[in-house]
């Protein structure tokens, strides 16, 4: 007898457009997101984007498991949870410019409100306000520093978080690293000054809450130190 036949060759696969579509919807969603925030109709969180791409990625492999193949779907899954895990870090809502943010107010009423970036460092000079009022002011911004400079006669209650960073309070600093969060007071020195609440967050960054030092005598020595001029 002769050899026995050889086996026939196994037909070759045609490849599954399952990744590809995976990929599709998660670009398609993190989009879909994306244009809603921007009309205002919703406002998510950072940590929404890489999570639904995630969530998307996920059921592309659970569904490979039983419908076509795409184990190379694991490669940007792996790649998104340090993305998500980032992202959640950032508690404020993306908001605002992608510059920096420097406002100099002289009344409380100018004082007064909200203050938004999503990328930019926002600078609040406050210690020309006079007013016996109070107050409440909130800033935030995703990536980048919060400073607020207060008069020294005034009180001062601050709300202070930053996913990574450190926050400075007058003379006291806090904690630095992940998950800072601060809740201090300023006592007043002067009865008839303003009372300021103050809001400050910052995802990536510093948040700074000061008062400018005593002014020197001469005034002119204290103009070439760089002390700001009007505080008291």
């Amino acid at each position: 007898p002769g050899p026995p036949p050889a086996p026939a060759p196994r037909p070759r696969r045609e490849p599954s457009p399952l990744g590809r579509v995976t990929i599709g919807l998660a670009l398609l969603s993190v989009s879909v997101a994306g244009a809603l925030a921007n009309l205002g109709l919703i406002h998510p969180p950072l940590v929404t984007y890489p999570a639904l791409a995630l969530l998307v990625v996920g059921a592309g492999l659970v569904t490979g498991a039983f419908v076509g193949r795409a184990r190379w779907l694991a490669l940007p899954g792996l790649l998104l949870v340090p993305a998500v895990l980032g992202a959640s870090l950032v508690r404020v809502p993306l908001e605002g410019g992608v510059d920096d943010l420097g406002v100099v107010a002289r009344t409380a009423e100018q004082a007064g409100g909200t203050y938004r970036r999503a990328v930019g460092s926002i600078h609040l000079d406050l210690c020309r306000i006079r007013d016996r009022a109070t107050v409440p002011v909130t800033a935030s911004t995703a990536f980048g520093d919060v400073e607020a400079l207060v008069p020294r006669g005034a009180a001062v209650r601050v709300v202070a978080e930053a996913g990574y960073g450190d926050i400075w309070i007058g003379a006291r600093r806090f904690e630095h690293g992940f998950a800072v969060r601060a809740v201090e007071a300023l006592p007043a020195r002067q009865a008839t000054g303003p009372t300021f609440l103050l809001d400050l967050r910052t995802g990536f960054g510093s948040v700074r809450v000061w008062r400018p030092p005593r002014p020197p005598r001469d005034r002119h020595r204290g103009a070439e130190e760089g002390i700001p001029g009007g505080c008291g």
